[in-house]
């Protein structure tokens, strides 16, 4: 992990003959592997020997957790055609004007 994330990128980065688009694709895919290597050895180890007693019981959330979900989805929806509104998504310059057919 230590080797993915730190190592390989500083050789392959820090070297300046070493340095190209190569090089650098090499490094992010070594540096997303030890990243999910390190969320594997946090998350993992730890649901696999849970210390909680309430670890091994179900859960379900009740109305009031959904509620408060769906009304952040709606939020969410509401302020951006809120934003899309007021701002829009597609610039007024970039819109060709309408020729009615009488005209052309």
């Amino acid at each position: 992990m230590v080797a993915l994330n730190f190592v390989v990128p500083l050789v392959l980065l820090g070297i300046a003959k070493l340095r190209s688009i190569r090089t650098g694709v090499i490094s992010s895919i070594c540096v997303l592997i030890g990243m999910w290597l390190e969320r594997y050895l946090i998350v993992v180890p730890t649901l696999a020997n849970p210390r909680l007693p309430a670890a091994s019981a179900s859960y379900s959330p009740s109305w009031v957790e959904l509620a408060i979900t769906a009304a952040t989805f709606a939020a969410m929806l509401m302020l951006y055609m809120i934003f899309s509104k007021l701002f829009p998504i597609i610039a007024v310059w970039e819109f060709k004007p309408h020729q009615h057919e009488d005209e052309a």
